[in-house]
């Protein structure tokens, strides 16, 4: 199957869309007790009890990061990641069984529901893990990147997904530096200073953290934003052939 370069303005939209509408709600699942938005914050409460907390920066800023990563960064990989035949995954149920377009896009939709509802499970499993003292922090992010991974496994299977799952699950987090620095939003509890050896740089600066736990995360995030760019290819060609 042919890749283009970049995602048609279809799947561009609808990507951006979900991300700045969808992204929100379940970003918002762990939010509560992982941050603490100092700009233009949104929170929800029940009985003075936050429930959902938010930033006007993060529909903008999530709808951006579903067109890279649902969009741009995948065709990027398939045109430079050797692939397999696994990538039967996107187009039949067995590998011996062709789909027609309509059939593919049903199976991908459903792929992409799938995708989603799961990483707001994994998200929320984030909160769980964070606010009950089941386990060490190590082994509560080793669990959690398990389920990441079997999320992958049971959903998609490809190397391509893989790969860029797990470069977003190291550099997702270490994008959010520049909004913690400029004091968008702040981590209650952080547990990781990426820039703390770099001695050269002012103390404010080394001290920025964040929390690991947000890596698995990023993870799942990915492989959502990945389905859903394939649906929305498979939906726009439908009307095209239409």
């Amino acid at each position: 199957m042919k890749v283009s370069n970049l995602p048609s303005f279809y799947t561009s939209s609808r990507l951006f869309g979900t991300g700045a509408l969808v992204g929100p709600l379940v970003d918002g699942l762990h939010n509560q007790c992982l941050l603490e938005y100092h700009k233009a914050p949104i929170t929800l409460a029940w009985n003075e009890d936050p429930i959902f907390c938010t930033s006007l920066w993060v529909p903008p800023l999530l709808g951006i990061a579903y067109v890279v990563l649902g969009g741009v960064l995948p065709r990027f990989l398939s045109r430079n990641v050797p692939t397999r035949v696994n990538d039967r995954f996107l187009t039949t149920q067995s590998p011996n069984q062709i789909l027609t377009l309509p059939e593919r896009t049903i199976l991908l939709r459903n792929k992409a529901l799938w995708a989603v509802f799961t990483t707001a499970l994994i998200i929320k499993l984030s909160e769980i893990l964070e606010t009950q003292s089941f386990f060490a922090t190590d082994r509560n992010v080793i669990l959690l990147l398990g389920c990441a991974v079997l999320q992958w496994a049971c959903l998609d299977g490809t190397l391509v997904a893989f790969l860029l799952a797990s470069i977003t699950s190291i550099g997702g987090p270490q994008s959010e530096l520049p909004f913690v620095a400029a004091d968008v939003w702040q981590y209650l509890a952080p547990d990781q200073f990426p820039l703390l050896s770099f001695q050269f740089l002012p103390d404010d600066l080394q001290q920025l953290g964040l929390n690991r736990i947000t890596g698995p995360c990023y993870f799942a995030v990915t492989m959502d934003a990945i389905a859903l760019g394939r649906w929305y290819d498979a939906l726009r060609e439908n009307e095209t052939n239409h």
